[in-house]
């Protein structure tokens, strides 16, 4: 890739206070992850971008000019996304890139797609207990001009 760029939200794995009620969604472990990463490959090439909205909603626009807005996922509902995320930026956003849902989604409305990025450890003991069952995944989103190669990647982990 000519250029890699770098955005990160805050997740809502990484609290310093685990219980969701007491913490404050800034104190976020998190932030450990960026700093470490931008050390580390500070040597690459690799720009790394904070323009986000917030500490954990961001938003880019590619270079065919639609808008991306990405999220952990944790403070979103997949079907009132469109209309939350028109009416934080004033602007149609095309796609969302979320995760928090512990299984790979997709779902489609009003020329707006939000796609929801399956879990790198598969069924772990939160989501067995919410019965979320799937196997390890990743995605792979390809950007070509107008076109959008969704790559939908199922891992086989070995313990």
């Amino acid at each position: 890739a000519p250029e890699v760029i770098y955005r990160s939200v805050l997740d809502n794995h990484s609290r310093v206070i685990a219980n969701k009620n007491e913490h404050i969604e800034k104190e976020n472990l998190n932030r450990i992850i960026d700093w470490y990463l931008k050390e580390r490959l500070s040597l690459t090439g690799v720009k790394f971008v904070n323009d986000n909205l917030d500490a954990g909603l961001g938003k880019f626009k590619l270079m065919n000019g639609k808008n991306v807005i990405f999220a952990h996922g944790h403070q979103e509902s997949i079907d009132k996304s469109l209309q939350n995320f028109v009416g934080a930026t004033e602007e149609f956003i095309h796609y969302a890139l979320l995760g928090h849902y512990h299984s790979e989604k997709v779902k489609s409305f009003q020329g707006f797609k939000v796609f929801c990025n399956g879990s790198i450890v598969g069924t772990e003991q939160y989501a067995l207990g919410r019965r979320l069952f799937n196997k390890p995944s990743q995605t792979l989103l390809v950007f070509d001009k107008d076109n959008l190669i969704n790559i939908s990647v199922d891992l086989d982990i070995q313990e």
